[in-house]
């Protein structure tokens, strides 16, 4: 009976001891709670005064970045219409993309299409010299302007000889004399250009088996072509008869 008494004893002063435990830890949990109080009636105003303080600079920040955030769209939109507006203007006026194999806007075959596909190069359907060829024209005499080789060139190359050869049925002439579909701007292709030619022959299609004269000239007595055969380009005498294809830029 002395044992079961001091257990009991012992286990309701265990109950007590957490008791006291927990109210202990409560009251401190209270104890530590922040109250702000202010001294004087001046230093509540001053705090108000700075929370709305703060409250209208984050407000106007807020605006700001909002404001910001609107023009850069309006800017974003605007690029995007303008685009818009360029790509229903190409489709209007019956352009949108060229490829080649196309039908140029002078009723040409395109062979070359320059970076975005709106410009590049078409060539005339069939030769220009009624299958008889012709001359490059004017042996002995050095065109200058006439030695550009690059994409691009060949019509001031073509200018360049019609201004110094004044001779007719020359080759440059007659492709300056082409015209379809009002465009009267064909020309003899430099020497690129007409390697680019060469290359799309099954596309343009109606070539000889020839030589075709290019408007490069190499010196006063000889000037480039290209074998249609087998793509060699080479320099000839300009007194050679070779075969002619008018090409424009578009």
């Amino acid at each position: 009976m002395i044992t079961r008494n001091n257990t009991k004893q012992h286990t309701m002063m265990a109950k007590l001891l957490l008791i006291s435990i927990g109210l202990l830890m409560s009251f401190t949990v209270f104890a530590v709670q922040p109250t702000t109080t202010y001294a004087t009636q001046q230093a509540l105003n001053t705090e108000i005064s700075n929370r709305a303080a703060a409250d209208t600079a984050e407000a106007t920040a807020r605006l700001a970045a909002d404001n910001a955030e609107a023009i850069s769209r309006q800017a974003a939109d605007s690029a995007m219409q303008s685009q818009i507006n360029t790509l229903n203007n190409a489709i209007n006026g019956g352009i949108l993309f060229y490829i080649i194999g196309d039908i140029g806007p002078a009723g040409g075959i395109v062979f070359y299409v320059a970076p975005g596909g709106l410009h590049g190069l078409e060539a005339a359907p069939q030769d220009q010299d009624s299958g008889a060829g012709a001359a490059w024209g004017c042996l002995g005499t050095d065109l200058t302007g006439a030695y550009a080789t690059a994409v691009g060139t060949g019509a001031q190359n073509t200018v360049d000889i019609l201004a110094g050869c004044n001779v007719a049925g020359i080759a440059a002439r007659l492709a300056d004399n082409y015209s379809s579909n009002g465009y009267t701007d064909w020309y003899l292709p430099s020497k690129d250009e007409l390697n680019l030619l060469w290359q799309q022959k099954t596309v343009v299609g109606g070539f000889a088996s020839g030589n075709y004269w290019s408007s490069t000239e190499i010196n006063s007595n000889v000037a480039w072509y290209q074998v249609f055969n087998d793509g060699l380009q080479d320099g000839n005498l300009k007194n050679g008869t070779f075969r002619v294809r008018a090409v424009r830029a578009f």
